[in-house]
């Protein structure tokens, strides 16, 4: 007799908050990054360059694999990004045709800044954050039904005011 169960049903719900979560990161950064007077994609690839694995070089196929672009994208990036002086290219010593990339200083100025930024609102979403992930990973140890999409922020309450006011989302042990 075969079973009709057939594969488990995917949490729709558990996926949707996650995205939710994931997504209002992702605005968040956006807005963090244009008050910094950078494009999203410039922090991008700011980030992708000094964020690199330590064994990779800071070349446009590196980077261009990294953010999960075209290189002739990554190019353009990278040429705006000198021009404002971001970012510097350097000869490759041993390949002619290609430069490294590096943040030149005033790029690691404001990729700090916003480096900061974004880990302290990581922080601030990980109570958050981190249930919805471990509610993916390890559906067997649900909790409760107590996962829920955040609410959206009340009228004239910043949305840091209006989730302190929620209660705390239990944890997993």
């Amino acid at each position: 007799m075969t079973d009709r169960r057939g594969p488990p049903d995917p949490d729709y719900a558990a996926l949707a908050l996650f995205r939710h979560l994931v997504r209002r990161f992702l605005a968040f950064s956006e807005a963090a990054a244009r008050k910094e007077g950078l494009a999203p994609e410039q922090h991008q690839v700011l980030l992708a360059v000094q964020g690199l694995p330590p064994d990779s070089l800071p070349t446009v196929g590196a980077l261009a694999w990294q953010l999960q672009l075209r290189p002739a994208q990554v190019t353009r990036r990278v040429r705006r990004l000198v021009a404002s002086r971001f970012l510097r290219r350097l000869p490759h010593r041993l390949d002619p045709r290609e430069d490294l990339i590096a943040v030149a200083s005033r790029g690691e100025a404001v990729l700090r800044r916003l480096s900061i930024t974004h880990r302290d609102e990581l922080r601030r979403m990980a109570p958050q954050m981190l249930p919805a992930l471990a509610e993916l990973l390890h559906p067997d140890r649900r909790a409760s039904s107590s996962f829920a999409a955040p609410s959206r922020p009340r009228r004239g309450l910043s949305m840091s005011a209006s989730l302190r006011l929620r209660s705390a989302v239990p944890s997993f042990p």
